[in-house]
């Protein structure tokens, strides 16, 4: 058993009781989060993708979109995770959530709820800039306001409905100076507060009594993956990060007009 808790939606919950071999998808979906989907269970469809909480390069705060099918909920100790169900304010929608809902991308909905966590992930990131200021050029893989579609490679729409979720993509603006996903961390997000202090103390070596230091194998020898990761890769050999690439049937369908559903077929 694991001794410690996690941060979902702002409320500290705690995995005390929670085998080490639960994911962080039916830890949420035992929680009542049924937002987060399983599609594949091989971090293939990205329908069980939430928001963590990391430590950034450039500023305090990074959130990352992770496939909680592929997590043990106790790796995530200490941590902060957002689903789709704690975005927007009471009452309220995010905006990538009113984005996609007045756009036409949640169609179906099974696979909304993966999308939305991926979509903030891109719509939070810091250097994100609308091409005006950066400077740079838009093309069928970046929008005008900056926006990344490499951020949503990893999340398969089995309606074939991506011109839509692109559209909603491109639609999004900055994030307001309120927005509190935005913010510095604070005492709402301890678990990266403690990571950014933990990536600035000194290392000091492994030792038998401590249950929370992993031992790293000395720089010579070769990293082998563990896990999770393992098992997959012994069973089906090793394959491309779903996330490098724009899917190519994104591309194809998200660049084809829209047709009006009035049209006889």
């Amino acid at each position: 058993m694991v001794v410690g808790k996690v941060t979902v939606n702002g409320q500290g919950t705690s995995i005390a009781d929670v085998p080490l071999h639960t994911t962080a998808l039916d830890f949420l979906r035992e929680c009542g989060l049924t937002g987060c989907k399983e599609g594949c269970a091989e971090g293939e469809c990205g329908a069980c993708s939430v928001l963590v909480a990391r430590p950034g390069l450039t500023t305090p705060t990074e959130w990352v979109a992770v496939n909680a099918c592929l997590v043990p909920i106790a790796s995530l100790d200490g941590q902060e995770i957002v689903t789709a169900e704690g975005l927007g304010a009471q009452g309220e929608l995010h905006p990538v959530q009113q984005e996609m809902a007045v756009r036409g991308g949640s169609q179906c909905g099974y696979c909304t709820p993966g999308f939305i966590c991926s979509m903030a992930a891109e719509y939070y990131r810091p250097d994100r800039r609308p091409t005006s200021e950066s400077g740079a050029e838009s093309d069928h893989e970046h929008g005008p306001n900056g926006f990344d579609l490499h951020a949503l490679s990893g999340n398969l729409c089995r309606c074939t409905g991506y011109r839509p979720i692109r559209d909603a993509a491109y639609a999004l603006g900055a994030p307001p100076p309120d927005d509190s996903f935005a913010a510095p961390p604070s005492p709402r997000r301890p678990g990266c507060a403690r990571r950014v202090a933990r990536s600035s103390a000194p290392r000091r070596s492994p030792t038998r009594s401590s249950c929370c230091t992993t031992t790293r194998p000395p720089p010579s020898s070769p990293v082998r993956p563990t896990g999770v990761s393992r098992s997959i890769s012994a069973v089906r050999g090793p394959r491309r990060s779903s996330r490098s690439t724009v899917s190519p049937s994104f591309a194809a369908w998200s660049s084809r007009p829209t047709r009006s559903r009035s049209a006889p077929r």
